[in-house]
Parts: structure tokens; C-alpha cells; sequence
């Protein structure tokens, strides 16, 4: 191998090197890439100095160790929760961080306690069985039915289970209380804190007359309150954007830098010392949540680096916060909250870093001529800055936008929308801060300013409303392929080499990266291909088989049995962009159309009236109606048929499927126009097994 001259070779941080590193082999333990995608990590080596290298082989190493320790940790943990609805006695207490006093703010649904007695400890979602105000710590003895979390779905490829779908209705029992009376509480640190909370809140939504605003307000600073009121929560969910009512990186990033600004009369050192205080106060006031204690710990650790004068406070406070909880755990690696506390953050503290370059820049016009002139190069030199802070500020702002349509594609809730709104989120963020703080300090101070701050308070959230709604518009007709997962490695890879180079030009050149990793993944070559599926529970129920054209975002289906059945083809349609569904049922009875509510949810639904089948039966129509979709009157095509009772054949368009019971399992057939024949036995199970074949 030839050596290349040092000059050549990445200048990047050893904090930075660590930090991908251990990226690298947490994803790699965890199964979220195959060994194969490490290959271009390891092709940059080379080119890295002897440091580096050295740098990169401990952190990967140390990753793959603690990785494997928590995957074994994870394999020996016995979850004490009921298997079966029962009835259950003992103490519940809340540790919903939700939880407010204020009148001003409507009172929870549900609550998340923890549930004890003498068989079991564990968390669960507690319905009372009247509507009233709990408060963190609150403890009761209650008596109620548990009803344990519902199963998920099997994936089923090649002859065997291949994975899990995750549970349908979340993974948290839930408990209905008949009976409960107070107990006594123990002594809560947190609930303390909730109290100052609720004391600022208070503070905060005096004089707003608008309820969603005051809901919104308090869910949005401080993580209290309820979901945000069901007629806005559309605009955020179609968007992409309903993860900015849940504290992280943001909040925390924008807090800390009103903070910063509000202190700026103090001295230098006691300024970011007092100011990584008051982060602290702000994270354990939100509630304590791991995304807002990863930002914080972030911020934090900036504030004291530089209070040090220590160099490269940002990069490094980044880096080393990242680099510990992804060895503490190993999940955040694919989590999305901890994605946008990471990009948001970086954001923000990168953005604190150049500003002083900005405002640093002093033209002096007298001694621009000539050119050799000493207010010449420096302004020749402030440009240089001007541009290099341009660069890198655009780089994490760019990995955000980017960032959160991978994210939220690998949770299944990607929308085309969702980077420029993500992009607006981030420039009216900082106006919603602004007037919180004002609201605070000026409306405690001068009571005419109160009344001002909540008008503007106001005007601000509707301003965010309309924006949100507006974008969810812009894009509804519009279809963006999903990103494949080669796009998220490189994403990373441009994600790091913008923060952690130390030359001018690398931080411009990956933030272009960045953005040309989001373009390509929109090329007509990545859009979803058209696929066949089919969704068996027991031998009792016809199963649900569907013909998918993700491209036109339809699919046509047979049979929605069960809220199981339902809710699993609810998970797939949405995960590959789905917005309507053309639905045929095999008999005008329960056993094919119970299940519409559940898809109707995420789905638009036409619902074809089956043929030849007799009167149609009283829960056929309420099942229709509570899916709250139209029955078509029109008959199926003539290529839907029911041969027998255990078998169903079904033939939109170009593809023909088709299903029978045996003694082993359910045989699914796909046939094309060609004739070819696709075949498999989906196994007699509990939970619904779902066979997925892509149409090529």
C-alpha cells in the first residue's frame, strides 16, 4: 500500500473517530445492519492517522463488548405482568409526569402508575372509573381488572418466523380500577420538582383565553398536560413534526441559549457555570425524560468545557455524551428520539460556536484600498469565517431535516412532508422560546406585559398551527420512496465528518453530502415495489390477503377478520405509505369485516358489499358503520369467489391470490398473468402470521 503524505489524510477529532465508532458496533450487535455496511467504514481507515486508527479499533471493540453484555442482560429478564385478563388487588401510584393541578388544563384520561401485590409488580396504563386529577406520587389500593398488552404479529419468509411485528396496542397492561381509596405516599424528590412546575406553569398561562394554546403551551415547554387537542394533532402527525411536544434536544438546546443570553452581564466563567445549572433545573422540571437527559447532559457538559476555555467544547461535549450512552445503552443507536435530540443539539451548540465569528466581523470601508492593506485582509479574513460558519451551521440543520425523515420512516410513521416542515420547526422554535421567556420574566414583573405575552403566546402556536396545516396540504398528493437503508449509514457518516473536522472545506463538502443522500433516496429507482399479502389467525376466520401498489399509495384487500388482523395490515399499509383501500369481504357476516374499525383508523376505506351471500347480518352493518365507511353497493368482480368455506381466491388486476386450510397451516398461492405459482404454509398460530411477497 502506498502511504499518502500526512496532508492527505482525514483531520478529524479522536472524540469524533470514537463516537462512530462505537456507532458502528452498538448497530452493528443490535441487528440493525448487516456486517457488509461496515465496509465502508473500513475502507476509510486508511486514510485516518496512526491515532485515529488506534482510536477507532478501542471504541468498536469496546461497543461490541457492552453491546453483547446488554443483549445477554436483555435475554435473562423475566417481566412479572399477568399472561391473562384477571382480576387484581394491591397499590397503584402515579408516575404519569404528565400530571398537573392547574385548572386550566384538562384533566388526564389515563394515567401510567405503577401497579403491586403480591404476585406481581409492574407498569401498566390505569383507567378510574371517574374523571378526576392525579398527581405524581399519588398512591391508592385499588381493586380492578388487568388486561395484559396484545400480541404482535409474526413475520413469515422462507419456510420459518423471520420477526416480530411490534404490539398492536402497545406494550403496557392495562388496568381498569372499580374501587380505590388514598393511602399514604412516601417522600418523591421528583414530585418536589413537579410542584415548582406546576407553580411557573400557573405563571405561564395566566391570561391565555385560548384552551388548545394552554394545552399545547404546557405540553410543549415542560411535558405537561394531555396529547395536543385532536383537531391540530393531524397537522403534526402528517407532518412529521408531533415529536416537538415531546422534550428533547430542542427544548433543551433553546432553553440553554436564552438562559445564555439572559445572562450575558455576568462574567464569563460564572456565566456558563450558572447557565449548565439552570439547564439541569430545566431537564428535571420537563420530567426527566431520556431524550431531554441526553440533551442536557450535552449542554451541560459544553457549558462547564467552555467555562474552561476547554477547546472544541462543542464537538467534544457532543461526542463524549453520545459515545457514553450509546455504551450505557446500546438502543439509542436506533432510536428515534435520541436522532433528533443528537441533530438538534448539535444544531444549537454548533450555531453557538460560529456566531462569535459573525459578530466578530468588522469592516473598516477607509482602509479597504489597496488591497494588501491590513482592514483588507481582515475583512478578507472575517468573509473566510463568515463562510466557513455558513457551512457548518448548514450542515447539522441540514442532518436534522434529513435525519427526521429517516427516522420517522423507520418508524413507520414517514411522511413526504416531514423534512421542510422539520426545517421550519427548527427557525420558529426559537420564537416560541423567545416568548415563553418573556411571558415569564417581563409578564411577572410588569403586569401590562402578562396580558401582551399571552396574546403573543398565542399568535405564535397559531402561527405553528397554520404552518403545520399548510405543509400537510402542500404535500398530501405527493409520493416519496422510502430511504434505503444504505442512505441512513452514509447519513451518519456525513453527520460526523461535518461535526468533527477541524479543516474549512470538509464541513461543506459533507453537509452537500448530507443533502445529496436525501435527494438520491427520492429517485423514481428506490419508489416500493407492488407486493402480495397475507394475514392468517385460526382456522376459524378467513384471512385477510391484500394486493399492494405502493406507488399509487391503494391496496386491494379480502377480509379484515379480527382487530388483530386489522390492526397488523394497519401497521404494514402505513409503513409503506398507504392512504386508501378498496376492501371485499368473502360473506356478509362478523367473522369478515370485524376488523375494519381497527384498519379504518389509519386507512381510508370502500367497502364492497359481497355477492350472493344472502341478507346481510346487524353486526356486518355495525361493523361497517363503526369503521365509519360507506358500503358500496356494487357487486365484487366476478374474479373474487368463495369455492369453500375454508378457502378464498382473489384476482385484482394482474395477480391472482388465493388460500385453503390444511391439517399444518394455511396454504397462501400467488399466481401471475404469466402463470407462474408462489407458495406457502403459514403455520396454525396465536398471533396473527403475516407472508409478504414482493410482485417482480
Amino acid at each position: 500500500m502506498i502511504k499518502l503524505p500526512e496532508i492527505r489524510k482525514i483531520d478529524l477529532r479522536r472524540s469524533t473517530v470514537a463516537a462512530f465508532a462505537i456507532t458502528c458496533g452498538t448497530v452493528l450487535v443490535c441487528g440493525f445492519v448487516p456486517w457488509y455496511f461496515l465496509i465502508p467504514f473500513v475502507c476509510i481507515l486508511p486514510f485516518m492517522h496512526k491515532r485515529h486508527q488506534v482510536c477507532a479499533a478501542t471504541a468498536f471493540t469496546l461497543a461490541l463488548l457492552c453491546s453483547l453484555l446488554h443483549l445477554a442482560l436483555d435475554a435473562q429478564k423475566r417481566v412479572h405482568t399477568p399472561a391473562r385478563a384477571m382480576q387484581i388487588s394491591g397499590v397503584l401510584r402515579c408516575i404519569d409526569k404528565r400530571c398537573s393541578n392547574l385548572p386550566e388544563l384538562p384533566p388526564l384520561n389515563t394515567f401510567l402508575c405503577e401497579v403491586e401485590n403480591e404476585d406481581f409488580s409492574f407498569t401498566a396504563t390505569v383507567f378510574l372509573p371517574e374523571k378526576r386529577r392525579l398527581f405524581y406520587g399519588d398512591t391508592f389500593t385499588f381493586t380492578g381488572n388487568v388486561t395484559p398488552p396484545q400480541n404482535a404479529g409474526l413475520l413469515y419468509s422462507n419456510g420459518k418466523i423471520s420477526g416480530e411485528i411490534p404490539p398492536f396496542y402497545g406494550n403496557c397492561p392495562a388496568v381498569s380500577v372499580t374501587k380505590y381509596s388514598a393511602t399514604e405516599r412516601k417522600f418523591s424528590f421528583q414530585r418536589k420538582i413537579f410542584i415548582v412546575r406546576d407553580i411557573l406553569l400557573e405563571r405561564l398561562l395566566s391570561k391565555i383565553r385560548t384552551p388548545a394554546a394552554a394545552a399545547m403551551a404546557a405540553k410543549l415547554f415542560f411535558g405537561a398536560a394531555d396529547a395536543i387537542p385532536g383537531e391540530f394533532n393531524e397537522y403534526f402527525v402528517n407532518t412529521g413534526t408531533i415529536h416537538l411536544f415531546s422534550v428533547s434536544g430542542l427544548h433543551v438546546g433553546l432553553a440553554a441559549m436564552f438562559i445564555l443570553i439572559l445572562l450575558a452581564v455576568f462574567p464569563f466563567r460564572l456565566r456558563y457555570c450558572l447557565a449548565a445549572l439552570f439547564t439541569l433545573f430545566y431537564v428535571l422540571l420537563s420530567g426527566s425524560s431520556l431524550p431531554a437527559m441526553r440533551a442536557g447532559c450535552m449542554v451541560i457538559l459544553w457549558c462547564i468545557l467552555k467555562a474552561n476555555l476547554f477547546p472544541g467544547a462543542a464537538w467534544n461535549a457532543l461526542m463524549y455524551t453520545w459515545s457514553v450512552f450509546l455504551l450505557i445503552s446500546p438502543e439509542t443507536a436506533t432510536s428515534i428520539s435520541a436522532q433528533y435530540s443528537f441533530g438538534v443539539t448539535a444544531a444549537l451548540l454548533l450555531l453557538s460556536e460560529k456566531m462569535k465569528w459573525i459578530f466578530s466581523a468588522k469592516t473598516n470601508f477607509v482602509e479597504q484600498f489597496p488591497r494588501t492593506s491590513p482592514g483588507t485582509c481582515q475583512m478578507s479574513r472575517a468573509n473566510s469565517r463568515i463562510r466557513t460558519a455558513a457551512g457548518t451551521i448548514l450542515a447539522p440543520v441540514a442532518a436534522f431535516a434529513a435525519g427526521c425523515g429517516i427516522s420517522l420512516f423507520r418508524q413507520h410513521n414517514f411522511a413526504p412532508g416531514s423534512v421542510p416542515a422539520n426545517l421550519l420547526v427548527v427557525f420558529i422554535s426559537p420564537l416560541l422560546f423567545g416568548t415563553m421567556f418573556f411571558k415569564l420574566i417581563a409578564g411577572a414583573i410588569f403586569p401590562w406585559c402578562d396580558a401582551f405575552g399571552a396574546f403573543i403566546l398565542e399568535g405564535t402556536f397559531q402561527l405553528l398551527v397554520e404552518i403545520t396545516g399548510a405543509v400537510s396540504a402542500a404535500f398530501s398528493f405527493f409520493t416519496i420512496g422510502a430511504p434505503p437503508l444504505w442512505s441512513v449509514i452514509l447519513f451518519y457518516t456525513f453527520l460526523a465528518g461535518t461535526l468533527g473536522a477541524k479543516s474549512r472545506k470538509i464541513p461543506l463538502i459533507s453537509s452537500f453530502g448530507t443533502v445529496a443522500v436525501f435527494l438520491l433516496w427520492q429517485n423514481p429507482a428506490f419508489q416500493a415495489t407492488p407486493f402480495a399479502m397475507a394475514i392468517s389467525s385460526d382456522s376459524s376466520k378467513p384471512p385477510l390477503l391484500a394486493i399492494v401498489y405502493p406507488a399509487g399509495k391503494t391496496a386491494y384487500i379480502a377480509d379484515v377478520p379480527d382487530n388483530e388482523t386489522g390492526s397488523a395490515a394497519a401497521h404494514i399499509l402505513r409503513k409503506n405509505g398507504i392512504t386508501s383501500a378498496t376492501v371485499y369481504t368473502s360473506s356478509a357476516t362478523d367473522r369478515s369485516s370485524r376488523g375494519l374499525k381497527r384498519l379504518a383508523r389509519s386507512i381510508d376505506l370502500s367497502v364492497h358489499q359481497p355477492a350472493g351471500d344472502g341478507k346481510l347480518t346487524e353486526r356486518f352493518l355495525r361493523n361497517i358503520s363503526m369503521a365509519e365507511t360507506k358500503l358500496n353497493k356494487l357487486p365484487p368482480p366476478p374474479d373474487f369467489s368463495v369455492p369453500e368455506r375454508d378457502s378464498v381466491k382473489f384476482r385484482p388486476f394482474d395477480w391472482e391470490i388465493s388460500s385453503e386450510n390444511s391439517s399444518s397451516g394455511r396454504v397462501i398461492k400467488l399466481k401471475s398473468s404469466a402463470g407462474k405459482v408462489y407458495t406457502a404454509t403459514l403455520p396454525w398460530c396465536s398471533k396473527p402470521v403475516v407472508w409478504i411477497l414482493e410482485l417482480k
